[in-house]
């Protein structure tokens, strides 16, 4: 089980977006060495808003002044500037072993090779909006993504992987390498990985993580050469991230 709490405000009109979903997963396949299957559902709530009054529009333009004067009217008709939707995601992931346990030794799985594989459906339910007036849905959203872990030394593995998205006739591809090197201290394991990504006609993307147990630190930087390099010099954006995954089967430990 999981929540996800995101917020998202971007303009001059404050548009802004609140996102709430419950996310529960559920292990299909029995416990074995080869083949681990599960599925998840996401149910949530969207929040969209923005403030019409910071907003000018093509009526509000004086050729007198040569600037746009607020205090004309917009001769725009709003229903409402708030709404609130409902929202529902599907997914299922396959994977032979876990990515790291090629770092851990001889096991009764040690010759099988880590793949792992996944689908999601996003905005299954196509929510309208209607809060500006105008009838416009949130369409499907479809990722595919796959990637393994192949292990070059003791302490180095080398992981290709792959991700492809689709909504609304546009289409974002990647594909990534990354290197990860394992600091083992006795029993312990602290894992290093660099490497980076290629977006499709978009961007190059460098990135740097650290892992430890159930924690996870990721720092990438996107250098980007599709058209709005001239605008932007090839500049792109940091992406930080800290994550948490907490292995303890609670829910088997709440029932016993």
């Amino acid at each position: 089980v999981g929540i996800i709490l995101m917020n998202n405000t971007a303009g001059a009109g404050n548009l802004n977006e609140l996102n709430f979903h419950v996310s529960g997963a559920f292990r299909i396949t029995d416990n074995n060495d080869m083949h681990h299957l599960h599925t998840g559902i996401q149910l949530g709530l969207i929040h969209k808003s923005v403030n019409l009054d910071n907003l000018v529009f093509d009526d509000q333009y004086s050729s007198a002044l040569g600037d746009f004067d607020p205090t004309l009217s917009n001769n725009e008709v709003f229903d409402k500037n708030k709404e609130t939707l409902f929202d529902m995601n599907f997914g299922i992931y396959y994977y032979t072993r876990e990515r790291f346990d090629v770092f851990k030794g001889k096991s009764a799985v040690s010759n099988i090779l880590p793949v792992y594989a996944g689908f999601s459906t996003f905005h299954l339910t196509q929510p309208k909006e209607k809060y500006i007036g105008s009838d416009n849905y949130q369409y499907r959203r479809w990722v595919g993504y796959a990637g393994t872990m192949i292990q070059l030394h003791d302490h180095f593995a080398i992981e290709p992987n792959a991700l492809y998205m689709y909504q609304a006739k546009n289409h974002d591809i990647n594909l990534g390498l990354l290197l990860h090197y394992d600091l083992k201290q006795g029993t312990d394991h602290y894992y290093i990985n660099v490497g980076g990504q290629y977006r499709h006609k978009d961007a190059a993307v460098v990135s740097l993580g650290f892992n430890y147990e159930e924690f996870g630190f990721g720092l990438s930087y996107d250098i980007n050469f599709s058209g709005l390099k001239t605008a932007t010099r090839g500049r792109g954006g940091f992406e930080i991230s800290l994550t948490y995954t907490h292995q303890k089967d609670f829910i088997a430990s709440f029932f016993r």
